[in-house]
């Protein structure tokens, strides 16, 4: 049995009026498989 387990990142921009925008961001598992964590509309 796998056990799953829940991953937080947090970002920040400095100075508070700056921003970023993440697209196309992907984790890859033990198997060598990539699962999305963002998808392409961010």
């Amino acid at each position: 049995m796998q056990r799953l387990r829940s991953v937080y990142h947090v970002w920040e921009c400095n100075p508070p009026d700056m921003g970023m925008l993440v697209k196309k961001c992907f984790v890859t598992d033990g198997d060598g498989e990539d699962h999305a964590v963002v998808d392409y509309d961010g």
